[in-house]
This record gives C-alpha cells, sequence and structure tokens, in this order.
C-alpha cells in the first residue's frame, strides 16, 4: 500500500452535433509514472458522464496498482458538487432528489461511489476551466482529440 496521495485531473469533451460514441473523458493520472488516457464513454454521452466516468476510471487504476489515496481536480463543478455535497444524501435517500426524483446520472454517480468506497481517502478539489492548469489543458487537449480525430 502506497500512502502517497495521486492525483487526477478529469476533462470531457462532447461536440454539439455528437453520435452515441463520440462523448469523451480523459483524464491525466500523476503517480509514481503519469498515464493519460482518452476513450468514449458507456451509456449516454453527456459531458457529466463523461466527467464521473473519468474519475470512477482514475480509481479504478489506483486500486489496481494498489494505491488507495487519492485527490481528484476536476473543472466540473457538477461533479465537485455531487461528490462533496449531495451523495451522501443521495445514498441515503435511495439515489431521489429531494423533489422524489431520481438522480440524474444515477447509475454512473453509484459507480464512482462504490469505487471510491473501497478507497481509504478520495479527496475532490474544483479548479476554474481554462485557467492555466497544466493537468486540466492536458486532460482538455485529449478529451478534444479523442472526439475530433
Amino acid at each position: 500500500m502506497c500512502s502517497n496521495q495521486q492525483l487526477a485531473s478529469g476533462e470531457n469533451a462532447c461536440p454539439a452535433q455528437r453520435s452515441l460514441q463520440s462523448s469523451s473523458h480523459t483524464f491525466i493520472l500523476e503517480s509514481v509514472k503519469s498515464e493519460n488516457l482518452s476513450s468514449t464513454v458507456p451509456g449516454i454521452p453527456t459531458n457529466n458522464n463523461a466527467e464521473i466516468f473519468a474519475a470512477v476510471l482514475a480509481i479504478k487504476i489506483l486500486l489496481k496498482n494498489n494505491e488507495y489515496r487519492a485527490e481528484i481536480i476536476t473543472d466540473s463543478k457538477f461533479l465537485y458538487d455531487c461528490m462533496t455535497r449531495y451523495i451522501l444524501k443521495w445514498r441515503n435517500n435511495g439515489w431521489m432528489t429531494q423533489k422524489g426524483n431520481i438522480v440524474a446520472n444515477k447509475y454512473m454517480l453509484q459507480k464512482l461511489d462504490n469505487h471510491q468506497n473501497v478507497m481509504h481517502k478520495v479527496r475532490f478539489t474544483h479548479i476554474r476551466g481554462h485557467s492555466n492548469n497544466f493537468g486540466n489543458q492536458q486532460a482538455d487537449m485529449l478529451a478534444r482529440k479523442a472526439v475530433y480525430h
């Protein structure tokens, strides 16, 4: 077990006119060795699902490498709020909102919640998009490349 905290920066790209396969997620994983990944998102290809899926994959890779602490750095206020403000309420309410609706992106959020629960510590940090953060810029570039090439 490694006690060092690993960093993952996430990004997504969804063009205005997209097919079911064109939404992309990507993340930069800063660990003992850096790893840059990008691919399409399973299920409904939305920006929010792409953000969640990038975090799921980052945690899966860390767990596979016996890493149990992570900081997920994201410019997605949606992902940040989901994981820092709402996740406990949703889990306790059976994945229903206060208004009695099923939580949007429930399936993908449940996956992320299950994966983060295996970790010792996962911290979500929100940064402003396009604010000259190197990891965020790299993730954004990879996401656009996966969608448009």
